[in-house]
């Protein structure tokens, strides 16, 4: 993970915080801590300003003598829980369709929450090649798009190449792209 080879870059032997670890755990999505690391980011996903690699958020995290990481953590348990219900809610809309000529769990969920809509899809044991999560947005000029983000739902099954044919990218288990559409919205504000 980046920010795990960016740490011992700068700090040589130094033992990176425990911030970067669990981020470093997710990004490369092998889960050694468990649910610890599902629930640190999800308590990171509600941090103001978390974006700003400046912010006194991110000075607190990586300051081992603090105990904002822990604070971040149980916060985190219960946003978890939340997200997983809300998920799940998610997936009993869903369905099974062909798409780019493989089976697909589409459902209507947020970007923020594909990957654990994902993992949910692959817990249980649906009958799909992958997930296939979309949402609608518009840009400041009303241009409406589609984002569309694929998880792998069986080993060694490559969502980034589908991807890559619709115009977009990624890596073998989790990968996406986006599409303009047209619908029939106008915004008011």
């Amino acid at each position: 993970a980046a920010c795990l080879l960016t740490w011992r870059w700068f700090n040589q032997e130094a033992e990176p915080p425990e911030a970067v670890k669990y981020i470093a755990d997710y990004d490369t999505w092998t889960f050694k801590f468990g649910d610890t690391t599902r629930h640190f980011q999800a308590g990171l996903s509600v941090e103001e300003n978390i974006n700003d690699p400046t912010s006194t958020t991110w000075i607190e995290l990586l300051d081992k003598r603090r105990n904002d990481f822990q604070d971040v953590l149980d916060r985190g348990r219960a946003i978890y829980k939340y997200q997983v219900g809300l998920v799940s809610s998610l997936i009993h809309g869903g369905d099974i369709s062909q798409f780019g000529g493989f089976r697909a769990f589409v459902v209507n969920v947020p970007v923020i929450l594909a990957s654990l809509a994902g993992e949910i899809v692959r817990e249980r044991k649906i009958d799909v090649d992958f997930m296939l999560g979309w949402s609608c947005s518009a840009d400041k000029d009303e241009t409406w798009k589609m984002t569309c983000s694929l998880r792998s739902t069986k080993p060694g099954f490559d969502v980034g190449a589908i991807a890559k044919r619709f115009g977009g990218g990624g890596h073998p288990g989790a990968a996406g792209f986006v599409k303009k559409i047209s619908l029939p919205l106008k915004r008011v504000v």
